[in-house]
């Protein structure tokens, strides 16, 4: 992870993303948890050092941070100002109440997009995840992550649009 800080620092990118893993086995999910702190603590003081924000990304499959709660641990125990989240909004398991939870703490937001075809999103709810933004006046950085089965290049072209149409109406 050092080298993706300082690759991340020689482009001039005051974010990088990182996942926090998934425990293995999962019935040794607990024990997993003092591995991570002590991992993240360190990738943090080192990114801190080169003015990088570390963001943990949500990631429901399996991993640690499954919800805002999990997010939560981990912020308290990492203790840096350095350490945000990667927010997705199609990752958490308990979708809207934990984006409405971390939104504050999102360094960048995922949006998440599966099924565009039609021009607007259809699996999330992004009138609902647009109010959590505008209510906590998240002013960052929006990127489009799509996971659907359309030709990504046509679905990209439609997941833009209608994310500024969304963007128009809720700034």
């Amino acid at each position: 992870m050092k080298k993706w800080v300082d690759i991340a620092y020689y482009l001039g990118a005051p974010v990088l993303r990182f996942f926090a893993g998934r425990p293995v086995p999962e019935d040794k999910r607990e024990a997993g948890w003092e591995s991570l702190i002590y991992a993240v603590k360190e990738c943090v003081k080192y990114a801190e050092k080169k003015g990088i924000v570390f963001a943990v990304e949500n990631h429901n499959h399996g991993g640690f941070i499954r919800t805002s709660k999990d997010y939560f641990r981990l912020k308290k125990a990492v203790k840096s100002p350095y350490f945000k989240i990667c927010l997705d909004t199609g990752n958490f398991i308990d979708l809207y109440k934990s984006i409405a939870k971390t939104v504050k703490e999102a360094a960048v937001v995922h949006a998440k997009m599966y099924k565009v075809g039609s021009g607007t999103e259809k699996q999330l709810d992004y009138k609902k995840i647009f109010s959590i933004l505008k209510k906590n006046k998240y002013n960052g950085f929006l990127s489009i992550e799509y996971e659907g089965k359309e030709n990504e290049f046509a679905a990209g072209k439609n997941c833009v649009k209608y994310l500024k149409r969304m963007i128009q109406k809720y700034s």
